[in-house]
């Protein structure tokens, strides 16, 4: 159709319109005049243009046009709605591993995490760790399993249900989830949990034994020189003990102190007494 008219002139649009049918014939040829008038002028000019509407196939010679779907087949219309009615999609996907728990998480030994690593009944229960989801079979979370992973055959063992409550050893802790859809796809997801030394030991060391009737007394006595910082015997005391523990260089005399001391009753025919020094060991 004209984009517009002459100047001054205006488009003589025909009372009926032109209905192009569609399914007409394939071959048929459809001729469309545009008359356009110049009613200023006298007596009026007129234009006209003609274009042409060919129907041709929709599809390539050999194929037919479904209506189903307008794809154009190469075979029988009726035959290809019967198959594709019993064709079945494969379920290729496999779940989605669901977790608010970062994939490496690292506790002080003996402390407790927020962070839970417990298998979740469903992706909407609080107070675990892992749930999954499936595109078509929804949430497929009774499906979870969980392993441990060792690296070594003498690593230690936590249960999940413990591992975030500080009542592990020190150690890295990997658990391997696994989930499936009834398709029988399964997705895997790992988390790690490192329970980490806080670099310091406090333990108790034995001072010194002191016998005979004052033994008791004596022991306590020296006790408190070997707690005193910066006395000879605890400096000796310091320095012996690093000698005796630092043979791979893990401790020196500076990560070593006293902390306090207290006496303790020997085992013996005679009546004896340790001094003992409650020690705090910071390794390097």
């Amino acid at each position: 159709m004209l984009a517009g008219s002459l100047p001054h002139g205006t488009l003589n649009k025909p009372l009926q319109p032109y209905c192009i049918n569609t399914a007409s014939p394939i071959g048929t040829e459809i001729l469309i005049e545009f008359v356009v008038f110049e009613q200023n002028s006298y007596p009026p000019k007129m234009s006209t243009v003609t274009r042409t509407v060919n129907i041709v196939a929709p599809c390539d010679v050999g194929f037919e046009l479904c209506p189903q779907d307008n794809v154009c087949s190469d075979i029988d219309c009726d035959q290809r709605e019967l198959l594709s009615s019993q064709v079945t999609v494969m379920d290729t996907m496999p779940p989605t591993l669901r977790t608010t728990v970062p994939a490496v998480v690292e506790v002080p030994y003996g402390e407790t995490t927020d962070f839970k690593y417990t298998v979740c009944a469903t992706c909407g229960d609080a107070g675990c760790g892992m749930c999954a989801e499936d595109a078509d079979d929804g949430d497929v979370s009774g499906s979870l399993r969980v392993i441990q992973i060792k690296a070594a055959e003498d690593d230690l063992s936590c249960p999940i249900s413990a591992v975030s409550e500080g009542q592990c050893g020190t150690g890295t802790y990997i658990y391997e989830y696994t989930a499936a859809d009834t398709a029988g796809n399964e997705a895997m997801a790992k988390l790690e949990l490192r329970i980490v030394s806080t670099g310091e030991v406090v333990t108790s060391y034995p001072m010194g034994a002191f016998s005979g009737a004052d033994g008791e007394e004596n022991a306590a006595a020296a006790g408190v020189l070997y707690a005193t910082t910066g006395s000879p015997e605890n400096l000796l005391f310091i320095n012996s003990l690093a000698a005796s523990l630092g043979g791979g260089g893990t401790y020196t005399p500076d990560d070593l102190s006293v902390l306090g001391s207290s006496t303790k009753k020997i085992p013996s025919r005679v009546p004896s007494y340790a001094a003992v020094g409650r020690c705090r060991l910071t390794p390097v």
